[in-house]
């Protein structure tokens, strides 16, 4: 709901301020779909199929940046970006509609540690070992491919070689592609070489 408004407000924006708080609102909002979606994984499906189910959930929600990028360029030429972006927050307000009526909360875990508050739950997290070599590869490579896609692709090549908005979003597409297929893909050979270490490397 909180993106809805952001999308919204970003449709009716006079200023920069404007923008700028569109754009947190629609961050704020965004931001519980991936955690909330490996929670319902890691509670209604085996331990051995959550790494394929993870993939797919980044791979199919990755597909909506192959919206934003030659669709989005064309929608914004034919209609405008203030009704692009108003398109945005009408399909954004019917994924949740979508996610109320379909959605149901995984049963109550008795035995988990449901007394614990947030920094604890961080604490308990960051002594699991196996996770310290994964840590700083998440942030000098996924980090860096979103703020690419997202931020610096356009203005490079706009810049640089001089695209137009047509040949940009058809870049933009093309970049997020390849990541929806490499995210769809890991899954499946996860699975078939039975090793998650494999298909990473």
């Amino acid at each position: 709901l909180v993106a809805v408004i952001g999308a919204a407000l970003m449709a009716m924006a006079q200023s920069l301020t404007d923008c700028l708080i569109g754009m947190a609102l629609i961050g704020i909002g965004c931001s519980p779909v991936l955690m909330s979606s490996l929670f319902v994984f890691g509670r209604f499906y085996p331990p051995e199929r959550f790494a394929m189910m993870a993939a797919w959930m980044i791979g199919l929600g990755s597909l909506g940046s192959l919206v934003s990028a030659s669709p989005l360029a064309w929608s914004i030429m034919t209609f405008g970006w203030r009704l692009s972006l108003a398109m945005t927050a009408v399909l954004t307000l019917a994924s949740l509609l979508f996610c109320v009526l379909v959605l149901r909360d995984p049963p109550r875990n008795e035995t988990s540690h449901s007394e614990s508050g947030l920094w604890q739950g961080i604490v308990r997290i960051l002594s699991i070992r196996a996770l310290w070599p994964l840590m700083p590869i998440t942030f000098v490579s996924y980090a860096f491919v979103v703020a690419t896609r997202s931020l610096w692709i356009t203005p490079f090549f706009r810049d640089i070689f001089h695209y137009d908005l047509t040949e940009l979003g058809h870049v933009a597409f093309l970049m997020s592609a390849a990541m929806v297929v490499g995210a769809l893909v890991y899954g499946p050979l996860e699975r078939v070489l039975q090793s998650p270490r494999l298909p990473s490397l």
